[in-house]
């Protein structure tokens, strides 16, 4: 048997003996009230005294435990106390000043051991704790409603401190330091908090291992060896710590993690400034946990900002990841998950993010610029790419042996190689895309075929399209092929053959790609930049004003009925901020009466009737994508 199992056995006597001890005085002598003491401390039971002059203080601190009731606090006066303590009743520890209240253990277990609920232990400096699995400063085990606070943990053995099978505690304002193991671990516990602690030079900072609802919160984790955080559990929460400089130096690489998730899911890592280690998150094996709003910079070997392997289901959204020497988030092996809204800068020489052997994730609203890359996609499939910026990097967009994927809507500009660069992939869709001012080609496609690409605008890329495969530069007619802004064409003709009388936005000729012979085409290509536009416009009726009645074209009054004599001009105000207004339509009773081009927007109403009738005046507006709005009032006229 180990020894923390010898220990609970000899504790459960004890416990048992106390219990009824204190069973007997409370008949006997009655409940304690809240005592006063004259140096400010308040119990809700006696007070008992440690060291100093006092007549009847105890020597030791486990005599006065020993002594002690429920409720009871035991003060201790600056001094090393060299003895480890056992704590089988709800007691406060208080020492008089933290830096010189010293409990110092004896390096073989424990140093302060708790087996009961409500305890707080606050104002000391406990070191030396031994070496054995678990052994720690101070070890709470089966307790609940427990609080340390205000303690220095300084060369302890196993750990700083360590909770086991324990619940609703908080662990506060305390240094952990000089561990050679875990500064603080919580094992099989629940309801836990940590918070406004300083872990330091330990070899791992914190360690969660099969908890839940832990909370970790605006901690100083700093150069600790290996690790700052590692969560083997579950539905915890890691909030506003600063983590920093966790690594060892091993020649000249680093070793060393900021936030280590092994085999666990559903916790939330946010608002954590993570600086100066070989990876800043890592997870392995681990589903649907959430990383947001971190910082994580410096990076400054070995790894990823964030490595997430083999975790599906993982959200990514609005960090910031800056000068890590390798990638910004690397996604492996991993699905159905979002990467969203984060900013990626300064990964030198490699991409902001890599999917690889990667499939059906979501990456959008993203910011990358002066990257090696801003997007790599090797062996991913049907993942979504969708309205990001990729900027002033090496390559805006880097796939190899990926397939089926969607790449629309975003901005691909001033990068200093291709803006799209595809090296033997196939069946993609490359539409609405933006890709402008890139130093080589807006696009090549190198040894792949039947993607799509259409309703993209290639402008001012020092050559725009390069393609060696068979690929589909247009999605037919009416719909078309991209905008090119090298196109030397007309459009004076419309129709399939482009043949048939009138302009219809799309080149009398096909606009030709590089990159073999005979060359592919666009055999639409688009006169104007493709806007893709899918909100309707904005429309309002102006006149006639509801609650108003008319005569001969004027406001008169206010009226209970819409009311007009006489002609009217009914206008409307109609605004399409993307893609502008194509026309309006004025329709009475649902009759098409005119359809007005140019703005303003009006028609004269002057039909003119013996009796007055109830009439329904509806306008609708079109935007030059074919989206549509419209706007009615009822009227007696």
């Amino acid at each position: 048997m180990n020894t923390r199992g010898q220990k609970r056995i000899i504790l459960k006597i004890k416990s048992v003996i106390i219990l009824f001890f204190i069973a007997v005085t409370s008949v006997l002598y009655g409940t304690n009230i809240t005592i006063a003491d004259p140096y400010g401390l308040t119990s809700q039971g006696n007070i008992l005294y440690v060291g100093g002059n006092g007549p009847g203080n105890y020597t030791h601190i486990q005599d006065a435990i020993n002594q002690g009731l429920p409720a009871d606090t035991i003060f201790v006066y600056n001094g090393l106390y060299q003895e480890n303590l056992e704590l089988f009743v709800s007691l406060t520890l208080v020492g008089e000043d933290k830096n010189l209240t010293i409990i110092e253990g004896d390096h073989l277990s424990d140093v302060v051991y708790v087996w009961a609920d409500d305890v707080t232990i606050t104002g000391f400096t406990i070191r030396y704790s031994g070496y054995d699995m678990n052994e720690a400063g101070i070890g709470i085990d089966h307790s609940r409603f427990s609080r340390i606070t205000n303690n220095i943990l300084d060369s302890n053995g196993d750990c700083g401190i360590h909770l086991y099978e324990t619940s609703s505690t908080v662990i506060s304002h305390n240094i952990i330091k000089n561990t050679s193991n875990i500064g603080i671990t919580i094992s099989e516990s629940h309801n836990i908090t940590i918070s406004e602690n300083t872990v330091t030079q330990n070899y791992e900072g914190i360690q969660l291992s099969y908890s839940d609802n832990v909370t970790v919160f605006r901690n100083n984790i700093t150069r600790n060896t290996y690790f700052g955080i590692v969560l083997y559990a579950s539905h915890n929460f890691i909030s506003e710590n600063i983590i920093d400089s966790n690594y060892k130096m091993i020649g000249d690489e680093i070793y060393g993690e900021g936030i280590r998730i092994y085999f666990e899911g559903n916790n939330i890592i946010t608002h954590n400034t993570i600086t100066s280690h070989g990876y800043g998150i890592i997870t392995y094996d681990s589903p649907n946990n959430t990383i947001s709003s971190n910082t994580i910079i410096n990076q400054e070997n070995q790894g990823p900002g964030v490595y997430i392997q083999q975790s599906d289901a993982t959200r990514l959204i609005n960090n910031t990841l800056s000068v890590n020497e390798e990638y910004g988030i690397l996604l492996e092996g991993s699905s159905s998950s979002v990467i969203s809204y984060n900013q990626i800068y300064s990964c030198y020489g490699h991409p902001a993010i890599l999917l690889t052997m990667s499939n059906n994730n979501n990456v959008s609203w993203n910011k990358a610029f002066e990257n090696g890359c801003g997007l790599s996609l090797s062996s991913s499939d049907n993942n979504s790419i969708f309205s990001n910026d990729y900027y002033s990097n090496g390559y805006g967009i880097y796939f190899t042996s990926s397939s089926y994927n969607r790449l629309n809507k975003n901005n691909i500009y001033l990068n200093q190689d291709e803006g799209i660069y595809l090296l033997s992939c196939s069946h993609n869709l490359i539409i609405n895309n933006n890709v402008s001012r890139n130093h080589y080609d807006g696009i090549y496609l190198d040894h792949g075929n039947e993607n799509s690409i259409y309703h993209n605008n290639f402008l001012n890329n020092t050559r725009n399209a390069h393609d060696t495969g068979a690929n589909m530069w247009d999605n037919g007619y009416p719909s078309g092929g991209n905008y090119w802004a090298d196109y030397t064409g007309v459009d004076a003709f419309s129709g399939v053959g482009q043949n048939e009388p009138g302009f219809d936005g799309i080149g009398d000729t096909p606009y030709n790609i590089s990159g073999k012979t005979p060359c592919n085409q666009d055999k639409y290509p688009l006169t104007h930049t493709y806007i893709d536009d899918e909100e309707p416009p904005l429309i309002k009726i102006i006149k006639p004003e509801d609650g108003f009645l008319y005569r001969r074209d004027q406001k008169i009054r206010q009226s209970f009925f819409n009311m007009i004599f006489g002609k009217i001009t009914i206008t409307a105000n109609t605004s399409d901020d993307l893609s502008g207004i194509e026309k309006v339509e004025f329709y009475i009773d649902g009759k098409l009466k005119e359809t007005d081009t140019t703005s303003p927007y009006s028609w004269i109403w002057n039909e003119k009737r013996l009796f007055m009738h109830k009439h329904i005046i509806k306008v609708i507006s079109y935007d030059e994508q074919g989206n549509s709005a419209f706007d009615e009032i009822v009227v007696w006229k």
